[in-house]
C-alpha cells in the first residue's frame, strides 16, 4: 500500500468522523428535549385519564343527589353525622385506651 493512499484514507477518516461529529452535534439536543416532551406527553395523558375518571364520579354522585333521596341521607348521615328529630345517636369508641387510675393513695389521706 502506498502513502498517498494511506494518506487519503485517513483524511477521509478523518472528514466522515467530523462529519457524524457535526450531525451529532446538530440533532442530539433535538433528540433529548424529544424525549423530555414524549415523558411529559405520557405524563398528562395518565393525569388526564385519572381525572376524567374522577370527573365520571363527580357524575354518577351528582345523578344520584338528584334521584336517589336514600343516597342524599346516607352521606347526611355519615358525613355530618345528622340524624331525624326521633333518633337519639350513640357513639361507639373501640379501641379506646384503659383508663389510668391513681391507687398509689388509696386511704384518702392527702401527701405533701
Amino acid at each position: 500500500m502506498n502513502g498517498w493512499t494511506l494518506l487519503f484514507r485517513l483524511s477521509l477518516a478523518v472528514v466522515i468522523g467530523a462529519l457524524l461529529f457535526g450531525l451529532y452535534s446538530l440533532f442530539a439536543p433535538h433528540y433529548a428535549r424529544l424525549t423530555d416532551l414524549q415523558e411529559k406527553k405520557h405524563s398528562l395523558m395518565a393525569q388526564n385519564t385519572e381525572l376524567v375518571a374522577r370527573i365520571h364520579d363527580y357524575e354518577q354522585r351528582q345523578r344520584r343527589f338528584q334521584t336517589d333521596p336514600r343516597f342524599v341521607e346516607r352521606l347526611i348521615r355519615e358525613q355530618f353525622g345528622m340524624a331525624r328529630e326521633t333518633e337519639t345517636i350513640y357513639k361507639i369508641i373501640r379501641d379506646a385506651p384503659p383508663a389510668v387510675y391513681d391507687t398509689t393513695n388509696v386511704s384518702g389521706a392527702s401527701t405533701p
